[in-house]
């Protein structure tokens, strides 16, 4: 009896034992990286307050973080007298302010909380290889974490901080070819630095890094996945004649005062309308009705390879989280898929993501994985084999890129134009909860641009999205031209 007793608990705690190796099995392979960098992790506190927290370059070693040792005096009151001591203190500092705070993110004073590349890749900048430790006890008496170095350019950083004004919103540069990240400006932003930072005080919008976490209704710029759906289907040559400037979906129920209407610019007609002519002009009548004889199917499935719907970071991979962008799912109705098609209705897009489309566009129909980090420490983070993701065929691209230059040159992106050099684009205004009010809030619209330039070989592909500011073809044009023309004519030559 007792032997059978001691082989029963035998039993029961080897499978206690297991279950308990298998459940650290488990955190360790898929949530190590997430309790290692959490600021709940006592070793990172630890760590914090002992170790010279790693610097952050820009591309051409810009200091854009670093942090250093302070000694700070502290007294108190016992038994009537006052007791004076001092206390080393690691800070962080942050020399441009608020340029960075949703590209680098920040380390509160008393390491409670932490953002983006700080929180990224804090282990890094927290340690180093054992040589290194050596010698940095040896030099300088404490140990330094690893450095981090960024793709963004700090020049093309400030012309595209300057670009977006006093606009909220986001804009994002990156090479079409190699993803790397060039620039990357969320507004409105907020200054990290010690003493700056009160996030009590803060709207909770200011901490959004927009450029990653806010996606947009895309309005016209989507015309592109349109397109990209109207040439594989093998309805190029569809004319659509447009004698009112509107298009009209008729109600279920007959009822005159619930159809949709979908209206041009100040509804303007354009007559009889093909592919080439209702991208080059915008119009929503065209693509309102392309989407409706589309289909369900067909909008949906080239919304998924453009990875709409999808996670960004695991079909591609990025450095930080990408939230992720939006398309309606199911059965839609014809004023669904009319809507749907000119990027209103539950289509929205974060800005890198409309970025990487115009990139797909200029890449010959490839969606370049985007990179933020180039390199930690000495090692080298540069993928060695960044092929992408063939979104669409490379005659769809190349027809769409045709489309995207006569924008540009004559259609409704000419405020995008610079001067000798082939410059290709889409401009898009979008409603949102502002515009729905009508009245006052009627003209609110969203201004966006996504473009690429140079048209005989893309080496810049930007997206630019200010929020409230009109009509796309003006300002976030503009904005966008700043950015490729400082890139074009004084940064990559």
């Amino acid at each position: 009896m007792n032997r059978k007793r001691a082989i029963y608990l035998l039993v029961v705690f080897g499978i206690i034992f297991l279950t308990l190796i298998g459940y650290l099995t488990y955190l360790e392979i898929f949530h190590a990286d997430e309790y290692t960098k959490s600021v709940y992790n006592p070793r990172n506190y630890e760590l914090d307050r002992k170790v010279i927290r790693g610097s952050v370059y820009d591309r051409n070693g810009i200091e854009l973080a670093y942090s250093e040792k302070i000694t700070e005096e502290k007294t108190e009151i016992v038994n009537g007298k006052q007791n004076t001591w001092y206390e080393d203190k690691i800070i962080r500092k942050y020399p441009f302010d608020g340029m960075y705070a949703h590209v680098v993110g920040y380390v509160t004073s008393d390491y409670s909380s932490r953002t983006l590349i700080e929180n990224a890749y804090n282990s890094d900048l927290l340690e180093s290889d054992i040589l290194s430790n050596i010698v940095d006890e040896v030099k300088y008496g404490e140990k330094h974490g690893k450095d981090i170095t960024l793709t963004i350019d700090h020049e093309l950083q400030q012309c595209a901080y300057d670009a977006m004004g006093n606009y909220n919103g986001a804009l994002v540069a990156l090479n079409p070819k190699s993803g790397e990240i060039l620039a990357m400006v969320s507004k409105p932003d907020f200054n990290p630095n010690p003493g700056k930072l009160v996030l009590d005080e803060l709207e909770d919008t200011s901490l959004f890094a927009r450029a990653i976490q806010m996606p947009y209704p895309p309005g016209s710029t989507y015309k592109i996945v349109t397109a990209a759906s109207v040439i594989e289907n093998g309805l190029e040559q569809e004319v659509y004649n447009d004698t009112t400037g509107k298009f009209v979906v008729k109600s279920a129920d007959g009822n005159p005062k619930n159809d949709y209407t979908c209206q041009n610019v100040n509804a303007k007609p354009y007559g009889s309308t093909n592919l080439e002519t209702g991208f080059r002009v915008s119009s929503n009548v065209y693509f309102s009705y392309m989407g409706s004889k589309l289909g369900t199917n067909n909008i949906q499935s080239m919304a998924q390879k453009f990875l709409v719907n999808k996670d960004i970071n695991k079909e591609l991979g990025f450095d930080l989280k990408i939230e992720k962008s939006s398309f309606q799912t199911g059965e839609m109705t014809e004023a669904e898929r009319a809507m749907s098609s000119i990027g209103q209705g539950q289509t929205e897009l974060t800005p890198l993501h409309i970025a990487l489309v115009g990139a797909t566009i200029a890449n010959n129909g490839v969606m370049p994985r985007p990179y933020l980090v180039s390199k930690v420490g000495i090692e080298n983070k540069i993928p060695a084999d960044n092929p992408g993701k063939q979104i669409i065929d490379s005659m769809t691209a190349m027809k769409i890129k045709d489309m995207m230059l006569s924008v540009v040159e004559s259609g409704t992106g000419t405020a995008a134009q610079i001067s000798g050099i082939n410059v290709c684009g889409k401009t898009g205004t979008s409603e949102n909860s502002e515009t729905a009010k009508g009245g006052a809030s009627a003209n609110k619209t969203h201004a966006l641009f996504v473009g690429f330039a140079p048209y005989e070989n893309p080496e810049i592909a930007v997206c630019v999205v200010m929020e409230y500011a009109g009509f796309g073809g003006a300002t976030a044009a503009q904005a966008a031209k700043k950015v490729m023309e400082k890139y074009l004519t004084s940064i990559a030559y």
